[in-house]
C-alpha cells in the first residue's frame, strides 16, 4: 500500500525577511566630507577662520560709521608717512601731469574738421582757464584745480566742486569753479523724505537713487575757530550746481572712499616698525655696558652722577682703563636690526603697492636688480591703470565743466569768429564733439619703441593720429607746428628737407631727367 501513498506537496521555499536599511559605517562617515567639499571654503566657519567675520552691510551703511575716521587717518598718513605722500604725488603727476589735460575740439562741418572754429573755441577756453579767472578764490588755474582735485580724491576719496554762474563768478565769462571741503557735506544727515526721496550722508536722492541736492554745513566743522551756530546751519544746494566726484566701489554708493583704504593700516604699522628699528639701531650703535662686582659696590667706577643720583662713566676713544679687583664689565650690544630688515620692509611695501595699484619699484624708488624686461612690463601695466583713471576723471569733471562753460560762452556771445561774428547754437552742437587728451610718458627704450611705431604706421597697423595721441599730442597741432617751422625756415633762406639746415642758395640744382 506504500506505493499508493498520496504525494505530499513540496515544502514552501523560505522567503527572506523584509529588507532592512543597511548601514555602511564607512559611507556614512564620508557623507559630511562630501557635503562640506561642495560648499565655498570662504563661506564655511572653522576654528581656523572664525575671526574672519566679514561684513554683512552695504558700503553706505559701513561708511556712515567709518568714513570720517578713515578720512582722518588718510590725512594723517599724508602728512607723516613718506610712502603715502609719494603715492599722492604720483597720482597728481600721472593723472594730471605738468600741463594738465589737453582740450581737442573736433567740430565738423560738411564732413570735415572745422579747424578754424575749433581753434577759436580752444583759445577762448584757455583764456578762461587762466589763474585768477576760472577759480573763485583766484589762486588756481584750471590745471591747478585739476591737481587739487586729484590730491583730494586720493586723500579723502571724493571731491566737491560748485559751479558759480552770473556776476558772482567775478569774471567776464560769468562762470567759475569753487572747490569745497568734503567735510562740509553733512555725513550725519540721514532721513527719509515725504516725497519718496531719501537723504544719505548729506546727499539727497530721488526714488531711483539719482542725486537731486546736497546738504552742506555752513562752515567746515574741522575748523575750530568757526562758531557752533554756523556749523549747525545747513544749506541745500541743487545737484545741477554741484560736481560730486568719487570713484564708486559698489552699486548705489553715495560717498567716496579714500583711495588708500586697503593700505592705510599696513602703512601705519610699517611706519611704527621703522621708528622702532631706528631707535634700536641708535641703541646698538652706542655699544653700552655695565660694571658689576660681587659685592654690588660701584665705588670708584663712576665719574659723576646725574640729577636722579644715577652713576655715570664717560668713555673716551683710544683710552684703555683698568678695573679694580673683583670688577667685571658686562657689555650691552643689541644686534637688531639685522640683515632681514630690508627684505621684511620690501615685502610690506610690495603688499602696499598692490593695494594702491602701482608698481613696487616706483612707490619705493627701488630699481636695484630691475632689468629692462621687468621694468617695461611693470611700467606698461601701471600706465594702463593711469590712463583708466584719466578717462574716468575726464568724464567725471572735465567734460561737465567744458559743456557748462560752452553754454554760457555761446549764449553771451563771448566766442567770436575770425570775422567778428559770435558763434551760433549750431556751432555749439558741433563744438560738443571734443576729447580730453591726458598726459603720456616717454618710451622705456626710445629707439626700439620709435622703430616699432614707424613700422606699425608703414604697415597700416597704426594711424599717425594714434601715434601722436600716444605722446599726448594732437596730430593737427603737430602738422601746424611743422608747417610754421618750414615757413619760418623758408623766410630765412634755410632748407630742412635733408634733415639739417642748409641755405637755399647753396643747394645744387639737380638735373631734370623727365622725358
Amino acid at each position: 500500500m506504500g506505493f499508493f501513498r498520496k504525494k505530499q506537496p513540496p515544502a514552501p521555499i523560505p522567503q527572506p525577511a523584509p529588507a532592512q536599511p543597511v548601514f555602511f559605517p564607512r559611507y556614512h562617515a564620508l557623507v559630511p566630507f562630501f557635503r562640506e567639499i561642495r560648499n565655498f571654503s570662504a563661506g564655511v566657519v572653522t576654528r581656523l577662520n572664525d575671526v574672519f567675520t566679514g561684513s554683512f552691510g552695504t558700503v553706505n551703511s559701513d561708511l556712515m560709521g567709518q568714513l570720517e575716521l578713515m578720512r582722518a587717518r588718510s590725512r594723517s598718513l599724508m602728512r607723516d608717512n613718506n610712502h603715502a605722500k609719494r603715492f599722492i604725488q604720483m597720482c597728481a603727476t600721472h593723472i594730471v601731469g605738468p600741463n594738465g589735460f589737453l582740450l581737442n575740439v573736433q567740430g565738423r562741418r560738411g564732413g570735415k574738421l572745422n579747424q578754424k572754429t575749433n581753434d577759436l573755441i580752444e583759445d577762448s577756453f584757455y583764456k578762461w582757464a587762466r589763474r585768477g579767472v576760472c577759480e573763485s578764490t583766484g589762486h588756481l588755474s584750471f590745471v591747478g584745480v585739476q591737481e587739487l582735485l586729484v590730491k583730494t580724491l586720493v586723500r579723502d576719496g571724493e571731491a566737491i566742486v560748485k559751479k558759480i554762474k552770473g556776476t558772482a563768478a567775478g569774471n567776464a565769462w560769468d562762470f567759475a569753479l569753487q572747490v569745497l571741503a568734503v567735510d562740509r557735506l553733512d555725513t550725519g544727515l540721514n532721513k527719509r523724505l515725504e516725497n519718496g526721496g531719501i537723504i544719505k550722508m548729506g546727499v539727497e536722492l530721488n526714488a531711483v537713487g539719482r542725486p537731486v541736492a546736497y546738504h552742506f554745513k555752513g562752515s567746515n566743522p574741522a575748523e575750530v575757530y568757526t562758531g557752533n551756530a554756523l556749523q549747525q546751519k545747513t544749506e541745500r544746494i541743487p545737484a545741477d550746481q554741484i560736481l560730486h566726484i568719487f570713484l564708486p566701489l559698489e552699486p548705489e554708493q553715495v560717498r567716496g572712499v579714500p583711495w588708500m583704504h586697503t593700505a592705510m593700516e599696513t602703512l601705519q604699522k610699517l611706519g611704527t616698525f621703522h621708528d622702532a628699528a631706528l631707535i634700536a639701531a641708535n641703541v646698538g650703535a652706542a655699544k653700552m655696558g655695565f660694571f658689576t662686582t660681587a659685592e654690588g659696590s660701584s665705588l670708584g667706577l663712576a665719574d659723576s652722577q646725574d640729577s636722579q643720583g644715577r652713576l655715570m662713566t664717560t668713555v673716551e676713544a683710544g683710552v684703555i682703563d683698568s678695573l679694580p679687583a673683583g670688577t667685571t664689565f658686562q657689555s650691552f650690544d643689541p644686534t637688531y636690526p639685522e640683515a632681514n630688515y630690508g627684505p621684511f620692509v620690501k615685502s610690506f611695501l610690495q603688499a602696499v603697492a598692490s593695494g594702491l595699484g602701482v608698481s613696487y619699484a616706483t612707490l619705493a624708488n627701488d630699481l636695484e636688480g630691475v632689468n629692462y624686461s621687468s621694468i617695461r612690463a611693470g611700467v606698461l601695466e601701471e600706465r594702463d591703470n593711469w590712463m583708466l583713471l584719466q578717462n574716468w576723471f575726464a568724464e567725471a569733471f572735465l567734460i561737465p565743466v567744458y559743456e557748462a562753460w560752452l553754454d554760457i560762452a555761446i549764449l553771451k556771445g563771448l566766442i567770436l569768429s575770425d570775422r567778428g561774428i559770435p558763434l551760433s547754437v549750431r556751432d555749439r552742437g558741433e563744438a560738443m564733439r571734443h576729447v580730453w587728451q591726458g598726459r603720456r610718458w616717454a618710451w622705456v627704450d626710445p629707439l626700439k619703441d620709435i622703430e616699432a611705431t614707424i613700422a606699425a604706421i608703414n604697415n597700416g597697423l597704426m594711424s599717425r593720429t594714434e601715434a601722436a595721441a600716444q605722446q599726448g599730442r594732437d596730430l593737427y597741432d603737430v602738422w601746424a607746428q611743422l608747417q610754421k617751422e618750414q615757413d619760418d625756415a623758408k623766410s630765412l633762406g634755410l632748407n630742412f628737407s635733408l634733415g639739417s639746415p642748409v641755405a637755399q642758395d647753396t643747394v645744387e640744382p639737380q638735373e631734370d631727367n623727365t622725358p
